[in-house]
């Protein structure tokens, strides 16, 4: 055979098999796969076909308490399940956040959307600043529906807006009004938070008008392998924003007279171990209409460590005396994060 006609006989038979493989269904591609989002840190992923970035997390917690008064014991073991969604995107007005935390009650912890500054929905007051046991907390823990608008400058980070009320025993016809400031100089950081909150008197939407106020501050240094916080609050007609977890506010106006409350808290902590040793003591003293001042006085030490990645146990005794009364409480925290 001439080395022409091999060679055409080959090209007719590439033209031919081309041809054949065309008319055959095209094999399916691989599905899409979810990518990482490293503008918005470890844990998001990118939905295919879309450019939302979508974090999930959450917590299971079981607390374990032994309580003891001069005449009670109480034994009680408490657990939540919380799951927190959040979904990032980057816009002409800059990233925009949606975050979701809700427990598999129904409760919802926190519900909000950050754009260009601004937070609406529920999310943490901004005079939230220190809580320092599980029991017991020695600073504002505060959590409402706002709309508030922060930033920062030079070194100054600020915020300011409307906060639903949280107040015990009162209505209002306004939003409180709350604004803050943080900054940092080396090791130490400064927070501060001033409130202003209407509260109506007696807890009816007829009773007179009366305009309160809180003050909240704190500091805080971390010294390499030590901590050390120092927690204030003083009150009048707010006794909400002074007040930490486990003690109760006051009715905020008692006939036309406010309420008062101050507080004060010193928390120290230390690596030990494989963990972290936390010590804290605090003081508490609140007044409502014409009754007797109550005071309490609260310390307490906790021991953290992480087991695994995710599983910390926190076991913490505290002593809280409120009038006279005294209880003390044994705490066994075990979390798993994820």
């Amino acid at each position: 055979m001439k080395l022409s006609t091999l060679l055409l006989s080959s090209a007719a038979l590439v033209v031919a098999g081309s041809a054949f493989a065309a008319d055959l269904p095209a094999k399916k591609g691989a599905p899409a796969k979810a990518t990482g989002c490293p503008a918005f840190g470890s844990g998001y992923f990118q939905i295919p076909g879309g450019d939302t970035c979508i974090k999930f997390s959450g917590r299971v917690r079981v607390d374990n308490n032994f309580q003891q008064t001069s005449d009670t014991r109480k034994h009680d073991i408490g657990g939540t399940v919380n799951l927190a969604v959040e979904a990032m995107n980057n816009t002409e007005i800059g990233a925009v956040k949606s975050y979701l935390d809700s427990g598999l009650a129904g409760t919802v912890g926190y519900a909000y959307i950050q754009a260009g500054g601004m937070t609406l929905g529920k999310n943490a007051s901004a005079t939230s600043m220190s809580i320092f046991g599980v029991g017991y907390g020695l600073g504002s823990d505060v959590t409402a529906q706002q709309l508030t608008f922060g930033g920062s400058a030079g070194g100054l980070s600020f915020s300011v807006g409307l906060e639903d009320s949280v107040l015990t025993g009162s209505i209002a016809s306004r939003p409180d009004i709350v604004a803050a400031v943080s900054t940092t100089a080396g090791a130490m950081t400064i927070k501060a938070a001033v409130v202003s909150a209407e509260t109506r008197a007696s807890g009816t939407a007829a009773g007179a008008a009366s305009n309160g106020y809180a003050y909240v501050g704190n500091v805080s240094a971390n010294l390499g392998t030590v901590g050390v916080g120092v927690h204030g609050a003083y009150a009048v007609g707010a006794s909400q924003y002074a007040l930490g977890t486990g003690l109760t506010g006051a009715n905020e106006n008692t006939a036309g007279t406010l309420s008062q409350a101050q507080s004060v808290g010193l928390q120290l902590s230390a690596a030990m171990g494989a963990g972290t040793a936390y010590g804290y003591a605090g003081a508490a003293s609140s007044t409502s209409g014409a009754a007797a001042k109550s005071n309490t006085t609260q310390y307490g030490v906790a021991y953290s460590q992480s087991i695994v990645k995710g599983l910390t146990i926190r076991p913490e005794l505290v002593s809280a005396t409120t009038d006279g009364a005294v209880t003390n409480t044994a705490y066994l925290r075990i979390q798993r994060d994820f």
